[in-house]
């Protein structure tokens, strides 16, 4: 498979591409650059779903906790 382009990934995550080329401006999300476009690896989108699936939430908010029933 070809390295995923910033549409592509975007496809894969269900995001806008504006996101994706933020991750990767911001060192988030590991790519290269060919020209002036976005080169991302399966490998590396592959590490950031594995990140992506442990972060923890903020806490408080919307637990049912904060919720009064009436």
């Amino acid at each position: 498979m070809a390295d995923m382009t910033v549409r592509d990934v975007a496809t894969e995550l269900a995001v806008n591409p504006e996101t994706i080329k933020r991750l990767l401006q911001g060192g988030r999300l590991d790519g290269y650059k060919v020209g002036n476009r976005w080169r991302v690896t399966k490998d590396a989108l592959d590490a950031y779903k594995g990140k992506s699936k442990n972060v923890q939430p903020p806490s408080g908010g919307d637990t049912e906790e904060g919720i009064e029933n009436g």
